[in-house]
């Protein structure tokens, strides 16, 4: 299973980099940040903040531009920014400097799927991915296995996940002829 996995998403996953490195200039515009899922980002806040009692040191796997790993951190949180798309990575970094939190938050350009890039084992104490990051993960089973490993013992995970194919979205972006970064990923049969 793994082999096929490595062998499949290898492709897949340059493919996501890309797009969302080419979008993550105004990603937090009508693009990124509809009014949707401004109210599906709130809700995940609330789920964040009954879990994780501050200060927590957090993973926050496909961070995005950052808007949950600041607003983490602003809540007295460590975060630990991870994304395969380095200019995701980039934009979240220089929005912590931009809030002041940027001793608070750390980039790192790895996907949820080579969480094994991570040495430290049980040093968090919770992980966290809002939205579609978890589509683009071809084994969910390793990500599985790493956040195990990198967790404390009752660490606590949060994710929240988006479909594949939303049909909102389909009528919403084809009404503005501008189409979103995919979250397709292939799975193992």
């Amino acid at each position: 299973m793994r082999d096929w996995c490595q062998r499949e998403s290898a492709p897949a996953i340059a493919r996501y980099a890309r797009c969302f490195d080419s979008v993550a200039a105004d990603y937090d515009g009508p693009r990124g940040n509809n009014i949707l899922i401004q109210e599906m980002r709130a809700q995940m806040w609330q789920s964040l903040d009954a879990v994780f009692i501050s200060p927590s040191r957090l993973l926050d796997l496909g961070c995005g531009t950052g808007l949950d790993a600041i607003r983490m951190a602003q809540r007295g949180h460590s975060v630990t920014a991870t994304d395969w798309s380095a200019r995701m990575v980039q934009r979240t970094i220089e929005r912590a400097a931009e809030q002041n939190v940027s001793g608070q938050v750390t980039g790192a350009n790895i996907g949820a799927h080579e969480l094994e890039k991570l040495t430290d084992s049980a040093c968090y104490d919770g992980a966290y991915s809002n939205l579609g990051p978890l589509n683009c993960v071809p084994c969910l089973a390793d990500t599985a296995r790493e956040c195990a490993r990198l967790l404390k013992p009752g660490g606590m995970l949060v994710f929240s996940v988006i479909g594949r194919i939303c049909p909102w979205e389909i009528v919403h972006y084809s009404l503005k002829r501008r189409w979103p970064a995919r979250r397709c990923g292939s799975r193992a049969p």
